[in-house]
């Protein structure tokens, strides 16, 4: 049986372009890189200087071109986050607010924001146009998962119920036993609270 949430995957490792050797350099560099574009009114004369110096320790030297291209595709990359941004927040709007609440709301959204990014990268890399049957699929299984996760919510919360309400007959008949004990009335205390968890 099919789902809503089958889009069409990212294209596989072998049809993937290689990757520009801004890619393969460690983390710490990487992140530099890309807080200096962060700026938009940077233009490719100033990337290249600036990679010029910022690389020379390393060793490595990046032409007029390639700057301009990992430009272009960090440009193409942060344009597809702001549109997967923007359209699952337009999804999540659709959803009762219960559903998008906690842990499991943000893990859903996030989700779904990771869906639509695959989607448009697959779609840029095609060079097609957005199906809208697809973001609206991904919308549809956002508010089936979202069903599910307010179950498992609803189911968890009877069942700690269901647990106190236990612990509090237990409390009770330890306490009651306690009294025909003769046992003092600190000492019930700690029994009830012990059995209930609760600190002294």
């Amino acid at each position: 049986m099919s789902t809503a949430w089958s889009v069409p995957g990212p294209a596989s490792s072998a049809e993937m372009p290689p990757r520009h050797q801004i890619d393969r350099l460690p983390s710490d560099v990487r992140q530099t890189i890309k807080r200096w574009l962060a700026d938009e009114n940077r233009s490719v004369d100033d990337f290249t200087t600036f990679l010029a110096e910022l690389l020379a320790p390393h060793e490595i030297s990046v032409s007029r071109s390639s700057a301009h291209r990992f430009m272009v595709n960090h440009e193409r990359t942060a344009s597809r986050l702001r549109q997967a941004r923007e359209m699952t927040e337009a999804l999540a709007k659709e959803l009762p607010d219960a559903a998008m609440q906690g842990k499991q709301g943000r893990l859903l959204v996030e989700m779904a924001r990771t869906f639509v990014f695959d989607l448009l990268a697959q779609v840029d890399q095609e060079g097609g146009v957005l199906d809208p049957k697809s973001i609206a699929n991904i919308g549809k299984g956002l508010a089936e998962l979202a069903r599910a996760a307010r179950l498992d919510q609803d189911f968890e919360t009877k069942v700690e119920e269901a647990r106190r309400k236990e612990r509090e007959a237990s409390a009770d008949k330890a306490e009651a036993a306690a009294r025909n004990a003769g046992l003092s009335a600190d000492t019930v205390k700690g029994i009830r609270h012990a059995i209930l968890g609760i600190a002294a």
